[in-house]
């Protein structure tokens, strides 16, 4: 995808899904050099810097509840993730895009 392609899905109302058929293979996104969010199924931006190195992301994440078998889906909303890592989150994962 190039970039300019990616920001304008990124930045749609419905933002970039992720195929979440098979649920035990959804992939993580690294957010900080330390901090990584597993289970990711979709990606929104919500903000770009001026200078276009970061977004704010919303992420949703989908996690298995093991007790009652059933998956459960939180949204949250990241600041500052650098735009690098979005790139390189949407090209390893491109098959899975929706």
């Amino acid at each position: 995808m190039e970039k300019e392609s990616i920001i304008e899905k990124l930045f749609d109302v419905d933002g970039i899904m992720l195929n979440t058929n098979d649920d035990n293979s959804l992939p993580q996104i690294q957010i900080k050099h330390n901090f990584r969010l597993n289970g990711v199924c979709k990606l929104r931006g919500i903000r770009k810097s001026i200078s276009g190195k970061s977004v704010d992301l919303e992420i949703t994440t989908k996690y298995k509840n093991w007790d009652k078998n059933t998956f459960t889906s939180k949204i949250q909303n990241v600041e500052m993730v650098r735009f690098d890592n979005v790139e390189s989150f949407l090209r390893s994962n491109k098959n899975l895009i929706v």
